[in-house]
């Protein structure tokens, strides 16, 4: 019970934070937000609450990854003097991709495979393994396969906030009744509907 209080909490916290996303680094600033759940890690791996999940699943542990995914969208939809996008995915070199793909997921795999309070820090490089991982299928340039990340990418932070539960409470229902691929492919499909419509009633939220 106290987990999923702490959870509903957490998409409180953040669906409020996504209405003002921008003044919240004009105040504080993306190094700030970092310093902040930096501290916070420390403490909750001082304290050895590392493997409590209301403690390192709270959201002042994610808050630097949230202010940088703010800061990434913006620089990627803003525009320099000659109207070019200051952040453009085909700049990126193969090898600085592949190398920080490889890298940052090994990295955080082998701090989550070794737990206590390295696991608190594995959001970083889990953040560059996987960010890499993404750009690499977009340089790819499949269209299909592009075209369906940049749909789930209107609603990604949406999904980001709902998955968690509805994984564990769809696993919780059906882990009895279906095989193991049936039932991950419906915890998948369950979790884009509800965030889509998370979404639809954020935006009539946030349009009022």
């Amino acid at each position: 019970m106290l987990s999923l209080l702490v959870y509903l909490y957490h998409c409180a916290i953040l669906s409020v934070l996504a209405f003002d996303s921008e003044g919240l680094q004009d105040a504080l600033g993306g190094q700030f937000l970092l310093v902040v759940s930096l501290i916070w890690s420390t403490i909750v791996g001082i304290l050895g609450l590392e493997e409590e999940r209301p403690w390192g699943s709270f959201f002042l542990q994610y808050l630097w990854e949230f202010g940088l995914g703010m800061w990434i969208a913006e620089r990627c939809m803003m525009a320099d003097g000659k109207g070019e996008k200051l952040m453009e995915i085909q700049t990126y070199k193969w090898w600085w991709l592949i190398l920080g793909a490889a890298g940052g997921l090994g990295m955080s795999a082998f701090m989550a495979w070794n737990g206590g309070i390295l696991k608190l820090y594995n959001d970083i490089p889990s953040l560059v393994g996987y960010i890499s991982v993404a750009l690499l299928i977009y340089k790819i340039g499949v269209k299909v396969v592009n075209r369906f990340f940049e749909w789930a990418n209107s609603f990604s932070y949406e999904l980001y906030l709902v998955h968690s539960l509805v994984f564990t409470v769809v696993a919780y229902l059906l882990t009895s009744i279906l095989p193991l691929p049936t039932l991950k492919v419906v915890e998948f499909v369950v979790a884009y509907l509800l965030a889509y419509g998370y979404k639809f009633i954020l935006n009539r939220i946030i349009k009022r």
